[in-house]
């Protein structure tokens, strides 16, 4: 009969460091658009990428999940940033692989268009 307090005891000190670890975990800061980054733009339709040169693929990233208000928009300035640095100045949502490998991830080609 003395265990289960002793019992209950423990659980409650493992529920508590729990919370109290989670309490401590804050988001990082969205990404930030560079310079270069808003010289990029996003594409929302295949067909206006006729005129374009692929460059590639990439994966936007999230900076976190969570706590994030618009993981798809950090995933987009993400994109941009890196599309940039590549040398397109233009990028367009794909779909991204099954299974996703990473959560908040999302694929993206980046294109050269005139």
């Amino acid at each position: 009969m003395s265990e289960f307090p002793l019992r209950s005891w423990l659980m409650m000190a493992a529920l508590t460091a729990s919370l109290a670890a989670c309490s401590l975990i804050q988001p990082n800061p969205p990404n930030e658009l560079t310079p270069e980054g808003k010289q990029v733009r996003v594409i929302e339709r295949a067909s206006d990428t006729a005129a374009c040169r692929s460059l590639g693929k990439i994966t936007g990233r999230a900076a976190s999940v969570v706590g994030k208000v618009d993981v798809v928009e950090d995933q987009t300035v993400d994109a941009r940033n890196k599309a940039a640095k590549a040398g397109g100045n233009a990028i367009l949502r794909r779909e991204n692989p099954s299974p996703v490998a990473e959560p908040g991830t999302q694929a993206f080609e980046v294109f050269l268009c005139p």
